[in-house]
C-alpha cells in the first residue's frame, strides 16, 4: 500500500492544512493510472487517518487526521514534499500504524 501512495504523490499537492485536516487537490491525469481506483482505500490506509472525503469531479481529497497519531508536520511532509525519500522516511517512521 505505501508504494502505491508514493507512485500515486505525483498527482496530488496540498491546498489548505490545518491541524488534523488536509486538503488536497487531485491532477486529472491520475484517472490514467490504474492505481486512481485505489485512491480512497490507499488514502485511507495512512497513519493517523480517520476518515477521507474523495471529490473527484471537484478534484479533491480531504483526509481528517489525529494529530496526536501523526504530527502535522509529518503530515504535511508526507503528502507535500515532492522528494519521495521524505515520504518513505514518514511512512518507515509510522509502519506499524499503516492499515
Amino acid at each position: 500500500m505505501t508504494e502505491d501512495l508514493l507512485n500515486l504523490k505525483k498527482y496530488i499537492s496540498v491546498v489548505h492544512h490545518v491541524d488534523g485536516r488536509i486538503r488536497l487537490k487531485v491532477n486529472p491525469a491520475i484517472m490514467k493510472d490504474p492505481l486512481s481506483k485505489k485512491l480512497g482505500e490507499i488514502s485511507g490506509s495512512l497513519p493517523g487517518v480517520l476518515d477521507k472525503r474523495i471529490n473527484m469531479m471537484a478534484k479533491s481529497v480531504v483526509l481528517r487526521y489525529d494529530p496526536s497519531v501523526v504530527p502535522p508536520q509529518d503530515m504535511q511532509a508526507l503528502l507535500g514534499s515532492p522528494d519521495i525519500e521524505v515520504s518513505k522516511k514518514i511512512l518507515d517512521k509510522y509502519k506499524d500504524l499503516i492499515k
